[in-house]
């Protein structure tokens, strides 16, 4: 890549050589693509369009994450938010093209934009850049990833240290340790930051899926509920109720293997594959799924959420307190 900054680029941000990591990434049935130097929509519906034509025979296209390391990216954040499926805060260009002193409210900013919107965010780029060469992290470099996790990042990414780096493997395990650290702290406090406006503020206006989430989340906290139930086909009702931040723990019930997959970038959402047949029987699922993810160790109900579909005209929303039962035992088919 090049950086020329306050300068305008012409040449498209997909490449030649991205349709061949596209091709590979979609023979191998990645779960998803990241699009660089994105600078407005457009690129991204060029990689859409793309995929959708060679992969007319080869099943469904990647969801794409938006790179955001260009300004111009900066200025049409809500369009690129709204058409691709999540963002990545590459903060190692932006910082060459950005001054690096507006990064860190820039990255703020798109987090909790992203968040409203109920598109997953990933933070990127020099996290524990130290670790490429040693064994332990600085104190600035565990305050970087404390904090995105504080301002509800859904996602971090190591990128040189696992590549290159001499500690690939610590690395990891530090990183996941201080976010561990740092969410088991905002548990036992009883939420995350502005989990309700997450829930009600969004550009594309009121839906039903947001008012069940908002709902859904008021229920978790008033009743603590032991876990909240989403059996879904596209993942799009979990995604919502994940941008609440509830505070019960958050099954996402996909009956495609793919939507599975993809759930695991959302925030809290604990992704389980089960067959058709299993949602038909709301009773046994939530049976099933309460045992089998140790939901009734200290109370005995959890929350179903259902019946919502991508098109509204079509929505038949559905809250339904579950009992579970403590001599249940899972079926075979769990």
């Amino acid at each position: 890549g090049m950086n020329l900054p306050d300068s305008t680029v012409s040449v498209s941000s997909f490449t030649a050589k991205d349709k061949l990591d596209v091709r590979l990434a979609m023979e191998l049935c990645a779960d998803f693509v990241a699009l660089s130097f994105v600078r407005d929509v457009s690129d991204i519906d060029a990689l859409a369009r793309y995929m959708k034509r060679y992969g007319k025979d080869k099943g469904r296209a990647i969801p794409i994450i938006a790179k955001i390391e260009k300004p111009e990216a900066i200025d049409n954040i809500e369009q690129i938010i709204s058409s691709a499926y999540g963002i990545m805060i590459a903060r190692g260009d932006l910082g060459i093209e950005l001054p690096a002193e507006e990064v860190p409210l820039i990255q703020r900013r798109l987090i909790s934009l992203a968040r409203n919107n109920h598109c997953p965010v990933i933070v990127a780029t020099q996290m524990m850049e130290s670790m490429i060469t040693n064994s332990r992290p600085t104190r600035a470099e565990v305050g970087d990833v404390a904090n995105a996790a504080l301002t509800s990042a859904d996602a971090v990414m190591l990128s040189a240290e696992t590549a290159i780096g001499r500690y690939p493997i610590k690395a990891v395990k530090m990183m996941d340790r201080i976010l561990r650290e740092i969410e088991r702290e905002q548990w036992q406090q009883g939420g995350f930051s502005d989990d309700l406006d997450a829930c009600s503020q969004s550009a594309s206006g009121p839906s039903a899926r947001r008012a069940a989430a908002h709902a859904a989340n008021a229920l978790a906290r008033e009743l603590k509920l032991q876990g909240i139930l989403v059996p879904t086909h596209s993942g799009h009702t979990a995604a919502v109720l994940a941008a609440c931040r509830p505070s019960s723990p958050l099954i996402g019930l996909a009956i495609i293997e793919e939507t599975s997959r993809i759930l695991a970038l959302h925030w809290g959402i604990i992704p389980c594959h089960i067959d058709e047949k299993e949602a038909r029987n709301w009773k046994v699922l939530s049976n099933d799924i309460s045992h089998r993810f140790r939901l009734t160790d200290t109370g005995n109900r959890v929350l179903l959420v259902s019946g919502f579909n991508d098109d509204e005209k079509h929505n038949e929303p559905l809250l339904k307190i579950m009992r579970v039962d403590r001599g249940h035992r899972r079926s075979n088919q769990s």
